[in-house]
Protein backbone atom coordinates (compact mmCIF):
# COMPACT_ATOMS: atom_id res chain seq x y z
CA UNK A 1 0.00 0.00 0.00
CA UNK A 2 1.01 3.07 -1.02
CA UNK A 3 -0.41 6.57 -0.44
CA UNK A 4 -0.34 10.50 -1.27
CA UNK A 5 0.32 12.62 1.21
CA UNK A 6 -0.01 16.35 1.74
CA UNK A 7 1.34 17.50 5.39
CA UNK A 8 -0.88 14.78 7.36
CA UNK A 9 -3.58 14.64 5.05
CA UNK A 10 -3.91 11.76 3.31
CA UNK A 11 -5.00 12.71 -0.17
CA UNK A 12 -5.20 9.11 -1.78
CA UNK A 13 -4.04 5.65 -2.57
CA UNK A 14 -2.41 3.66 -5.54
CA UNK A 15 -4.09 0.67 -6.30
CA UNK A 16 -3.83 -1.90 -8.72
CA UNK A 17 -6.74 -2.19 -11.50
CA UNK A 18 -6.39 -5.32 -12.58
CA UNK A 19 -8.58 -4.92 -15.51
CA UNK A 20 -6.39 -1.99 -17.46
CA UNK A 21 -3.34 -3.81 -15.70
CA UNK A 22 -2.05 -0.47 -14.38
CA UNK A 23 -1.58 1.68 -11.46
CA UNK A 24 -4.06 4.03 -10.35
CA UNK A 25 -4.32 7.11 -7.60
CA UNK A 26 -7.78 6.56 -6.00
CA UNK A 27 -8.62 9.77 -4.07
CA UNK A 28 -10.12 9.71 -0.64
CA UNK A 29 -13.42 11.77 -0.17
CA UNK A 30 -13.36 15.12 -0.62
CA UNK A 31 -10.13 15.50 -1.75
CA UNK A 32 -9.80 17.83 -4.94
CA UNK A 33 -7.15 16.72 -7.79
CA UNK A 34 -5.90 20.40 -7.74
CA UNK A 35 -4.28 19.43 -4.11
CA UNK A 36 -1.71 16.65 -6.23
CA UNK A 37 1.64 17.71 -7.35
CA UNK A 38 1.03 19.00 -10.76
CA UNK A 39 2.22 15.66 -12.03
CA UNK A 40 -0.06 13.36 -10.53
CA UNK A 41 -2.57 16.23 -11.00
CA UNK A 42 -1.78 16.09 -14.92
CA UNK A 43 -1.50 12.46 -14.82
CA UNK A 44 -4.72 11.47 -13.24
CA UNK A 45 -6.95 13.46 -15.37
CA UNK A 46 -5.00 11.49 -18.49
CA UNK A 47 -5.61 7.93 -17.08
CA UNK A 48 -1.89 7.53 -17.15
CA UNK A 49 -0.10 4.59 -15.62
CA UNK A 50 0.89 5.52 -11.78
CA UNK A 51 3.50 3.05 -11.81
CA UNK A 52 5.41 5.83 -14.89
CA UNK A 53 4.35 8.78 -12.57
CA UNK A 54 5.52 7.48 -9.43
CA UNK A 55 8.95 6.52 -10.43
CA UNK A 56 9.74 9.95 -12.23
CA UNK A 57 8.14 11.60 -9.18
CA UNK A 58 10.72 9.44 -6.95
CA UNK A 59 13.60 10.05 -8.97
CA UNK A 60 13.34 13.68 -8.78
CA UNK A 61 12.55 14.05 -4.91
CA UNK A 62 16.09 11.27 -4.17
CA UNK A 63 19.65 12.33 -4.40
CA UNK A 64 21.30 11.07 -7.44
CA UNK A 65 23.83 8.10 -7.18
CA UNK A 66 26.52 10.56 -8.33
CA UNK A 67 26.13 13.48 -6.32
CA UNK A 68 28.92 14.69 -4.07
CA UNK A 69 28.30 13.19 -0.67
CA UNK A 70 26.03 10.47 -1.55
CA UNK A 71 28.32 7.56 -0.08
CA UNK A 72 28.35 9.57 2.95
CA UNK A 73 24.23 9.88 3.02
CA UNK A 74 23.66 6.23 2.37
CA UNK A 75 25.58 5.23 5.32
CA UNK A 76 23.33 7.96 7.70
CA UNK A 77 20.42 5.71 5.90
CA UNK A 78 22.19 2.08 6.52
CA UNK A 79 22.74 1.14 3.34
CA UNK A 80 25.72 -0.16 1.52
CA UNK A 81 24.63 0.63 -2.35
CA UNK A 82 22.51 2.94 -3.62
CA UNK A 83 18.57 1.51 -4.83
CA UNK A 84 16.59 4.56 -5.62
CA UNK A 85 13.01 2.47 -4.31
CA UNK A 86 15.03 1.36 -0.96
CA UNK A 87 15.66 5.14 -0.34
CA UNK A 88 12.41 6.57 -1.45
CA UNK A 89 11.02 4.01 1.35
CA UNK A 90 13.06 5.21 4.13
CA UNK A 91 12.93 9.15 3.31
CA UNK A 92 9.16 8.23 2.36
CA UNK A 93 10.54 10.94 -0.82
CA UNK A 94 9.86 13.73 1.98
CA UNK A 95 11.57 16.84 1.69
CA UNK A 96 11.00 20.23 3.87
CA UNK A 97 10.69 22.52 0.80
CA UNK A 98 7.13 21.09 -0.14
CA UNK A 99 4.36 19.19 2.02
CA UNK A 100 4.22 16.22 -0.29
CA UNK A 101 5.17 12.65 0.70
CA UNK A 102 4.39 9.14 0.13
CA UNK A 103 2.77 6.70 3.14
CA UNK A 104 4.58 2.62 2.80
CA UNK A 105 3.50 1.59 5.94
CA UNK A 106 -0.26 1.94 7.11
CA UNK A 107 0.92 3.28 10.68
CA UNK A 108 3.02 6.22 9.08
CA UNK A 109 2.25 9.86 10.61
CA UNK A 110 3.50 12.95 9.66
CA UNK A 111 5.17 13.50 12.83
CA UNK A 112 7.31 10.19 12.74
CA UNK A 113 7.41 10.33 8.59
CA UNK A 114 7.33 13.45 7.26
CA UNK A 115 10.94 16.06 7.40
CA UNK A 116 8.63 18.77 8.64
CA UNK A 117 6.87 17.05 10.67
CA UNK A 118 10.00 15.85 12.53
CA UNK A 119 10.91 19.37 12.87
CA UNK A 120 8.43 20.49 14.43
CA UNK A 121 8.15 23.60 12.53
CA UNK A 122 5.49 26.14 13.69
CA UNK A 123 5.30 26.92 10.13
CA UNK A 124 4.76 23.64 8.70
CA UNK A 125 1.70 22.05 10.35
CA UNK A 126 -0.01 19.13 9.85
CA UNK A 127 -3.26 20.96 8.02
CA UNK A 128 -1.13 22.75 6.24
CA UNK A 129 -4.69 23.20 3.46
CA UNK A 130 -5.99 24.80 6.66
CA UNK A 131 -9.33 22.67 6.53
CA UNK A 132 -11.78 23.45 8.97
CA UNK A 133 -13.75 20.42 8.68
CA UNK A 134 -10.91 18.10 9.60
CA UNK A 135 -13.18 15.12 10.15
CA UNK A 136 -14.13 14.71 6.67
CA UNK A 137 -10.67 13.63 5.54
CA UNK A 138 -7.89 11.35 6.37
CA UNK A 139 -5.35 12.39 8.81
CA UNK A 140 -1.81 10.74 9.77
CA UNK A 141 -0.97 13.28 12.90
Amino acid sequence: MIALMYDGLELGKFIADEEQEKLVLKLNDNVKSSWLPYLFEIALEAGTDMNIIIKAWIKERIFPKNRFGSKRMLKELGLKKYDLNTIAKITRCSLLTDPYWLVYDEDDTYSVNSVRGQLGLENYPYNSLELTNEEEYIWRK
